[in-house]
């Protein structure tokens, strides 16, 4: 019986499936038909067009692992090759056909592209929108960093950095509390130990653990303790470190140009755009307790002297409420009897050209009337 089924075995052995123990895609049976196959694609593609969807499709199927889908990849570009050989060999329905097909690729990569510029540009606004800005204050020196700027939207990355060493000097600590007590337990118990041996008979008074190996116990620990106090040094070096003098005109420069940055939003607030800054100070109230005091007059007049304007009725709730002008000019300027007499003049003077000028042309009319014949 066993010869049977063994004479039956090596009939059937034959037949049985070849397994590789390397993957098909590193096999050159499988790799070079692949690379011809590839090449022949580029090479009677009839327009670029083609050619760079081929490409895509190729840089799409490249990680296949999947025996089946390979072959199915496979097929569809022999399928490919097939056409574009009848195409360049004179079909002429294949030929308009690919060259619909091209139109179509150029629409796509037309669309694709610009779909790429609005994501690039929405990208780079985010990238704006969180980027750091410099305040123009810095962080002193610690143990946990160097003299660094202060910034709206630090990085993350500087405030992990900053965390993770908080939490390693937090650990250092400890680690070294608790390797002074473990030196301190090694020695009681040298102590200890070499007390108790004097009572001991010579035998076995020699066969000690602690007593006499003070040192062999110890070495591990105090060369950890020595690794501590060097990374303790690092930290006394960091919080010492001063202020480079790049780092002072940096922040100097971050300072000045945010008093730029205020001067041209008050300007543009006072020629009437409300930013986000002026929309937030008339949202704004005065405290609870001084708020409960007022009168419903007050608090209009508090609404109305929130504005950025100096004149007009917002200089007049401004001087009831007595608070300051950053410009007193505006408002002496407008109220000001001899620059308004002098208006009243020119206004005077204005409408007397006019009247004069009117009355003439009324006596011009009827001149032309009394000579026009009837």
């Amino acid at each position: 019986m066993t010869s049977t089924r063994e004479s039956i075995r090596q009939l059937l052995k034959p037949l049985q499936r070849a397994r590789p123990r390397t993957p098909f895609w590193n096999i050159p049976a499988h790799r070079a038909p692949t690379l011809t196959l590839y090449r022949n694609l580029l090479k009677e593609a009839p327009t670029d067009a083609i050619c760079f969807r081929i490409r895509m499709l190729w840089k799409r199927n490249r990680n296949l692992t999947s025996v089946e889908q390979t072959q199915n990849a496979l097929r569809q570009g022999y399928k490919y090759l097939d056409i574009f050989h009848r195409a360049n060999a004179g079909d002429a329905h294949l030929q308009d056909v690919l060259r619909r097909y091209s139109r179509l690729i150029d629409v796509r990569c037309e669309k694709e592209y610009w779909k790429y510029l609005l994501t690039k540009e929405l990208v780079w606004r985010a990238k704006l929108r969180y980027r750091p800005i410099l305040t123009g204050a810095s962080f002193s020196p610690s143990p946990y960093h160097k003299p660094l700027p202060r910034m709206i939207n630090q990085p993350v990355k500087l405030s992990q950095m900053i965390r993770w060493r908080i939490q390693a000097h937090l650990r250092r600590n400890e680690r070294h509390q608790a390797y002074l007590e473990t030196i301190a337990d090694i020695r009681n118990e040298c102590r200890t130990e070499a007390e108790v041996s004097r009572l001991l008979p010579p035998p076995v008074r020699d066969k000690t653990v602690f007593a006499g190996y003070y040192g062999e116990w110890t070495d591990v620990y105090k060369g950890q303790l020595s690794l501590i106090s060097k990374a303790y040094d690092r930290a006394n070096e960091r919080a010492k470190t001063p202020f480079p003098q790049a780092l002072l005109k940096q922040l100097k420069e971050a300072r000045r140009e945010r008093i730029r940055n205020k001067t041209k939003e008050r300007v543009r607030e006072i020629r009437g755009e409300t930013t986000r800054s002026l929309g937030r100070r008339l949202r704004q109230r005065p405290p609870a307790h001084v708020l409960n005091q007022m009168t419903p007059e007050q608090r209009r007049l508090d609404e109305f002297a929130r504005h950025p304007s100096e004149v007009g009725y917002t200089a007049i709730a401004k001087q009831r409420l007595g608070r300051g002008f950053k410009n007193s000019d505006a408002w002496i300027i407008e109220e000001s009897r001899e620059k308004k007499a002098e208006l009243d003049a020119i206004a005077e003077a204005i409408r007397q050209q006019n009247k004069l000028k009117r009355e003439a042309d009324d006596r011009s009319i009827s001149q032309d009337k009394s000579t026009m014949p009837l």
